[in-house]
């Protein structure tokens, strides 16, 4: 037998790639590594896509014809394309009615690039003639709608071989091609994936088939389809798009560390030299003390610095012994604080999402993925949500429930910290009710902690936040410690006149 025919022939078999099983820190290359092989390798497709956009297909596309051609089936339970407020005011009975117009009316408002409109074209092909189905999934709440945001699938190829996947990644372009996403892969003839495998199968089957407690299908492949063929026309699967698949393609490296490089993280690092030894104390002794407590530093000493290398710690520790995600609240006392906040927490390659004022569409996705990849039962990853002391706290007479970010940080199970920046503002009675009580690790920064003539709202601030765990004076700041420069501090008395 000649060496050429000893070499495996070309075929569309899930066994044939070298599945990378963890795909994590936003190294791996998700189109490249999971979805290309996995068009180019199965038949069906049925999965929980989180957010679905069209610009999804567009990192896939050249996989896309020949998966038709070879008479592929892709199925998609996603979300509607609806903000979670927009949603709550439509009631269950008008769900189907509410939810159909709402999306032909994004398609007909959609503007696309000349250069995008051969992937609608497609897609509106796939849809008319069987290879796409696409149904919208809701969660069933008290008479309103909320939304469903499952991001898990599983794929089979023409020998019943099956591999299943969980991660944070919509089934959006940004997702496979700019964010830092996780993705889990389990391959059916894995021993050691099997009992994820099946959980990940039920699931996804139960969703689909319409078995899912508390979550509402509507089938909108018919409107998607007639709202892209009016704008966009169709087109078929090109016979010259047909490929062949080679045995086994090797994965693509993964990109070595850049420590000067602040792209997001699923797990945040201590960057540049680290903190000074007073800051690594106060850490110790934050997590001597349980993991609560207060950090009264004076102004200038880096708390903010400080805390954030708590939550790594924290973090790290919540990857290698709960094997959870870890989800960080941050309350800053204003707005541009919160922009501080950011920027800082960026230099440790945190993954941030901010809610303070009128969220925006963008900044809602952002929000409801954090919260879903934070909530999840696996997986190694810290997510982090900075906001304000006023978006944090309901306004009078709010129900809990009404109120968006005390009703997702109340739904979350997972390990939670919770950071209160210039804790002092908390100590009112609405503010000292908005700190999350499920927050199993928590950190108070003030340089003045206590409350001027509140010794009552002092009082429950500490049983909240915990003991003082580090204290630094501006004194000591100058003079024992050097991080601080001296300065002259001379009071000047101005007198006001009666209109100032």
């Amino acid at each position: 037998m000649s060496a050429e025919e000893e070499l495996p022939k070309p075929i569309h078999s899930l066994r044939s790639f070298n599945w990378e099983l963890t795909m994590e820190d936003g190294h791996s290359d998700l189109s490249r590594n999971f979805f290309n092989p996995v068009i180019q390798r199965s038949n069906h497709l049925r999965f929980h896509a989180g957010y679905f956009r069209a610009s999804f297909l567009s990192s896939i596309q050249p996989s896309l014809d020949d998966f038709c051609l070879r008479g592929g089936k892709i199925e998609i339970v996603a979300s509607p394309d609806i903000n979670e407020t927009e949603l709550s005011l439509i009631s269950e009975a008008e769900a189907e009615f509410k939810i159909k117009e709402l999306t032909l009316e994004s398609i007909s408002s959609f503007e696309a690039p000349p250069n995008d409109a051969d992937r609608f074209q497609l897609l509106s092909w796939m849809l008319a003639n069987g290879y796409l189905e696409i149904k919208f999934a809701v969660k069933l709440l008290d008479g309103h709608l909320g939304l469903f945001h499952g991001k898990t699938g599983v794929c089979w190829d023409a020998e019943d071989n099956k591999v299943a996947w969980s991660g944070s990644a919509n089934a959006t372009a940004a997702a496979l091609e700019q964010n830092a996403e996780d993705l889990f892969v389990f391959p059916s003839w894995e021993e050691a994936a099997a009992p994820y495998f099946a959980g990940a199968l039920n699931m996804v089957n139960d969703v689909w088939n319409g078995q899912r407690p508390k979550v509402k299908l509507l089938n909108v492949s018919s409107i998607i389809e007639h709202g892209l063929h009016e704008k966009f026309g169709t087109r078929e699967a090109r016979t010259e798009s047909k490929i062949q698949i080679p045995w086994e393609i090797e994965i693509s490296p993964q990109p070595e560390d850049n420590p000067d490089q602040l792209a997001p993280r699923l797990l945040p690092k201590i960057p540049g030299k680290g903190p000074r030894s007073y800051q690594e104390e106060a850490v110790d002794s934050w997590i001597e003390a349980g993991k609560k407590g207060v950090f009264a530093m004076a102004t200038g000493t880096g708390k903010t610095f400080t805390a954030l290398v708590s939550a790594v710690k924290l973090s790290d520790y919540s990857a290698e012994n709960e094997e959870r995600p870890l989800l960080v609240i941050v309350s800053a006392p204003q707005t541009d604080l919160v922009d501080q906040w950011r920027q800082e927490a960026k230099i440790f390659g945190f993954r941030t999402s901010i809610c303070y004022g009128g969220i925006k569409k963008v900044e809602r996705e952002s929000l409801e993925n954090a919260f879903f990849a934070a909530n999840r039962i696996f997986g190694k990853r810290t997510e982090m949500i900075i906001t304000t002391a006023d978006s944090l706290t309901p306004q009078k007479n709010q129900d809990e429930n009404e109120h968006y970010l005390q009703r997702k940080i109340s739904e979350h199970s997972g390990p939670l910290l919770f950071i209160g920046d210039e804790m002092h503002v908390f100590g009112t009675a609405d503010r000292l009710n908005a700190l999350p009580q499920n927050a199993e690790y928590r950190i108070g920064l003030s340089a003045t902690p206590q409350r001027h003539d509140d010794e009552e709202g002092t009082e429950e601030l500490f049983e909240y936040f915990g003991d003082v765990v580090k204290e630094i004076d501006a004194r000591e700041a100058i003079y024992d410690l050097g991080c601080l420069v001296p300065y002259y501090y001379e009071p000047r008395f101005i007198e006001l006149t009666s209109d100032e």
